[in-house]
């Protein structure tokens, strides 16, 4: 349906298809059959004037990447994508742009840079007030991971705490998988390992309800 839509100028369709299959493409990890298709739609959003839903749809294109193993692939597509949002005024999906940033420069062996980074767009996501709960909650996360990378499992957990203790985010299951299989990985570091089992179930459970394939077999290699 993509293709053809993008073939024969139905650019609005072309880019809409995979906007709202998304979740769907990480629940079955499509990636690979769906990485092309997602930079046609920014493509064709940017032929809408939709500029910002382009930034958008690259910014998912890196996440796929990421999800690929293509490491150096998805840092460059986040930074691109962390440009155009700083070029449209978008702090939110600025620092979403970062914290991908992070997670690649985690993923190439950068880690401390990545701790940096992390924290960066924690900051700036605080001192910007339409910040949502949900968005301070991607940023902390972002930092737990990073700061796990580095095996500074202490504030690993004070940022899980402080994740958890934030008030009137929307109940994301895979939000709360991903924090919480955080918190095991930390308490493995410290060799809390029945605290980490523990978190590990919880984790799972969440993933059960909404999470990709990947969290899912993360979470059962720690049990």
């Amino acid at each position: 349906i993509v293709a053809f839509a993008d073939t024969h100028g139905y650019d609005r369709h072309t880019w809409q298809v995979p906007w709202f299959a998304i979740s769907l493409i990480d629940w079955f990890d499509l990636w690979r059959d769906w990485g092309e298709l997602i930079s046609c739609a920014s493509q064709a959003a940017r032929r809408t004037g939709d500029q910002l839903r382009a930034a958008r749809l690259l910014f998912l294109r890196a996440v796929g990447y990421g999800r690929l193993a293509q490491y150096e692939e998805s840092l460059e597509l986040f930074q691109v994508s962390g440009r155009l949002f700083e070029e449209l005024g978008s702090v939110p999906w600025q620092v979403r742009a970062k914290a991908g940033v992070a997670w690649m420069l985690g993923r190439l062996g950068h880690q401390h840079e990545g701790v940096d980074v992390a924290r960066q767009a924690l900051e700036q996501l605080r001192a910007d007030a339409s910040a949502t709960p949900e968005q301070i909650r991607l940023a902390l996360h972002q930092l737990a991971a990073a700061l796990e990378l580095v095996g500074d499992y202490e504030e690993t957990l004070k940022c899980c705490d402080e994740w958890e203790a934030i008030e009137g985010a929307d109940h994301i299951p895979s939000s709360h998988g991903q924090i919480t299989a955080e918190r095991s990985r930390a308490y493995i570091g410290l060799g809390r390992y029945a605290q980490a089992v523990d978190e590990s179930r919880r984790a799972l459970h969440f993933f059960d309800q909404s999470g990709g394939w990947q969290d899912r077999a993360a979470v059962r290699t720690v049990l």
